[in-house]
């Protein structure tokens, strides 16, 4: 069996001294997995992100990421918000997806960076807007352009944040194949927050669903029909199967 790629190991977190949101939290995310994150508000969904991008550090217990403890960020690991505005905005498009490239130990020269920029760009639908600033781009472009340098610095996880909440319903849908197909490419390991069953339906290989906060495990697994986004057997989600599994799981959650 292969080791996890991010591993909660009796994870506790609080925002205070007298706060918990997760308790004795133990889950593991396979590497090369979609899994969708489930909850009610304030459950602890974001916090789980967080910690495991490394901008969070658990009370007690720890998080490890390819077998070491998550001490810091790192850009093997991405985390990605529901906010647009995650671009610098003086920086045209292909130059804000280079930039983290041209950063760090590992960084690359600029001719490289811009390769990569620009075949990420072409993977997520914007090989046409490499001169763009951000004020002349959709929410859509930008979130897009947002994937993009994820896919750009060889992100092997993706922590993605309710990321296409704000977009209209033929963008988000867009977006969502746009993302499945970025990880049935580079076989990322996807970690992605949302409270649509919908769309968790639709784009997971497993959901976990986080119960209310503070509550000792609070994880419940739940494998989709398939367990893999790939396979495509719920994508279109007017289907009498996908119609059923939708309703079962809002039953479940709702109980």
């Amino acid at each position: 069996m292969n080791r996890p790629i991010i591993e909660f190991r009796d994870v506790t977190f609080g925002y205070g001294a007298t706060d918990t949101v997760l308790r004795d939290c133990s889950v593991s995310l396979e590497r090369g997995s979609f899994v969708v994150l489930l909850g009610p508000s304030g459950c602890g969904k974001s916090t789980l992100l967080r910690l495991a991008a490394g901008f969070l550090r658990p009370r007690t217990g720890s998080v490890h990421f390819d077998g070491k403890e998550i001490l810091a960020p790192d850009r093997r690991r991405i985390l990605i918000f529901q906010e647009q505005d995650q671009l610098f905005p003086w920086s045209r498009l292909l130059a804000n997806t280079a930039l983290p490239l041209l950063w760090g130990p590992d960084r690359c020269s600029r001719s490289e960076a811009e390769d990569r920029a620009r075949d990420a760009l072409s993977q997520v639908g914007l090989a046409e807007n490499l001169n763009d600033f951000p004020h002349q781009m959709s929410g859509g472009m930008k979130q897009r352009a947002v994937l993009a340098r994820a896919l750009a610095v060889g992100a092997e996880a993706l922590l993605l944040d309710e990321p296409f909440a704000s977009l209209d319903a033929l963008s988000r849908e867009s977006l969502q194949e746009t993302l499945v197909s970025a990880w049935a490419r580079h076989g990322s390991t996807v970690l992605f927050v949302t409270h649509d069953i919908r769309e968790a339906v639709r784009i997971g290989g497993e959901l976990w669903f986080l119960h209310n906060a503070g509550q000792s495990g609070q994880i419940e697994r739940i494998k989709l029909p398939g367990g893999s986004p790939q396979g495509g057997a719920l994508r279109d989600l007017d289907t009498p199967e996908a119609i059923s599994v939708v309703k079962s799981i809002r039953e479940r959650l709702t109980r």
